[in-house]
């Protein structure tokens, strides 16, 4: 017993509990020379050496701070035994205190339950987290963080998660050079009532990318791509002046199917944004850009392209807020600089101005002589002043931007952990694309004991778990072994030891 916190053997895992793939486990129910916890800390504590096995919820008290270190694995179990906590069936880390996750570029720390999932990392209100360089994987929620401070999320990989990636309620989060990806029916970052900043990310495939609730936010520099729904959404953000606004500037937002941006009841701006399908027409948004009772809206040096319906879409807004950019005599520092056009001739650059007037002086419509059928104004008492206009565009292709990925470099095979080892041992590999994977276990006179793995494996860094057996079944003898990697045309091979 440690600090409160149940320390037992593998032993205890669930029954049953004995696939996992990806970062997994294999026969996690076999008896294995890992740690299993649950329970709450009311000490400091660091989780250095590992595997570890978490089968019920971990609670950090208000007076301790969780370390995670040393590129430590933790494997959450599918059962909450303590039955506490936001779902008493999912294991949950409940952070009260302080959470520090301090890993590496080359050893992250992984947090996976690849049975089913796991609940995720819970902040309470005056709880911390510091997330550095953590894969957190199969999760309800990767991140619910409802503290009060500024919490950092940097160099981290939110992946397969069931409905949020991360999510913020009342805590001005800081997200950076963070991927969140694989949520085909959630959200990859949900904020609510806050203040966030989030910068240099990539979100993709997900159903939704960023969704704002009432919060004011900065995003800049991010990807997001591959979105079921929108891009970026913005609700309930209403208020007057730009202080209140949310701020969208350098994003590449690309194959979204219904918009690349929705805004209601909000006042955004957005500065320097591309907006398409990437050339891929499969995957062409219905709109660049929907609004809904949006009331301040500035629009400059943004691209939005090849679009099926409207460049943007106005519904019941109002005010006379909106300004796409107006000429002055200032050497066009209050021109627009926005490019909205597409190939399909049925669509609009801008759609349904109900009781709006805007301003959208100095763009480009797609071509060099536009005319008031690009715009569709509902009412004539409201109208898009479009001119003067630009005559080429001032964008000629999409901006360079890098996915972020936590995803290793380069091809690795890992010393086996532990070595020398009874009765079982973990054997760790990188892989920085997709590859077909063979790894063969050897005895000393180069025969062949067991093929542990011979299949396609996704991109990401894997583990699997030998029992010192062959492929019968049969338990091995004591001596010296080889275990060999062959993934695409990368090959290596390392020694452990069986001892009895």
């Amino acid at each position: 017993m440690q600090d409160g916190c149940t320390d037992m053997t593998a032993g205890d895992a669930s029954p049953g509990y004995d696939i996992y793939t990806g970062y997994g486990l294999v026969n996690a129910n076999k008896s294995l020379p890992y740690q299993t916890r649950s329970g709450t800390i009311t000490k400091d504590e660091e989780w250095d050496k590992g595997p570890v096995i978490v089968n019920g919820d971990i609670t950090v008290a208000e007076s301790a701070t969780l370390t995670f270190s040393h590129g430590i694995k933790i494997w959450v179990t599918d059962d909450d035994k303590l039955a506490g906590g936001s779902d008493t069936e999912k294991v949950e880390f409940i952070i009260q205190g302080a959470l520090i996750v301090d890993g590496t570029s080359g050893s992250p720390i992984v947090i996976d339950c690849a049975d089913d999932y796991w609940y995720g990392i819970v902040v309470d209100s005056g709880g911390r987290v510091v997330l550095n360089y953590a894969n957190i994987i199969n999760a309800y929620v990767g991140l619910y963080d409802k503290g009060s401070a500024n919490d950092i999320v940097d160099n981290c990989h939110f992946t397969r998660n069931e409905v949020y990636g991360i999510k913020t309620k009342n805590s001005n989060l800081v997200v950076t050079n963070t991927m969140v990806d694989t949520m085909s029916t959630g959200y990859g970052i949900y904020v609510d009532s806050c203040e966030p900043t989030i910068v240099d990310d990539t979100v993709k495939d997900c159903e939704y990318g960023v969704y704002l609730k009432a919060s004011k936010a900065t995003i800049d520099d991010c990807v997001i791509r591959g979105i079921g729904a929108n891009g970026v959404r913005v609700w309930d953000a209403a208020g007057s002046g730009a202080s209140n606004a949310a701020h969208l500037s350098d994003l590449l937002i690309a194959w979204t199917f219904e918009s690349h941006m929705y805004f209601g009841n909000a006042n955004v701006s957005v500065d320097n944004c591309w907006l398409n399908s990437a050339g891929v027409d499969s995957y062409r948004s219905d709109y660049g850009i929907i609004t809904w009772v949006l009331e301040e809206f500035d629009l400059r040096q943004t691209t939005i392209t090849d679009y099926d319906n409207a460049g943007v879409y106005a519904s019941l807004s109002y005010s006379n807020g909106w300004d796409f950019g107006h000429d002055d005599t200032t050497g066009g520092l209050w021109w627009g600089y926005n490019s909205i056009y597409t190939d399909d001739t049925t669509s609009y650059a801008i759609d349904g101005t109900y009781g709006q007037y805007i301003i959208a002086e100095r763009n480009w419509w797609g071509t060099s002589t536009p005319d008031s059928s690009l715009f569709n104004t509902c009412n004539p008492a409201y109208y898009v002043d479009f001119e003067p206009y630009l005559t080429s565009s001032p964008k000629s292709s999409a901006p360079e931007k890098d996915e972020k990925s936590i995803l290793p470099g380069s091809f690795a095979l890992h010393p086996s952990y532990p070595n020398p080892f009874n009765p079982s041992t973990m054997i760790q590999f990188d892989l920085p694309i997709s590859s077909q994977v063979k790894l063969v276990v050897y005895n000393i006179l180069g025969q062949r004991v067991i093929t542990l793995a011979d299949k396609e494996y996704p991109a990401g860094s894997f583990a699997i778990q030998w029992n010192g057996v062959n492929a019968g079944g049969e338990r091995v003898s004591s001596g010296v072994y080889f275990y060999r990697l062959a993934a695409g045309s990368f090959t290596q091979a390392r020694k452990m030891m069986l001892i009895k």
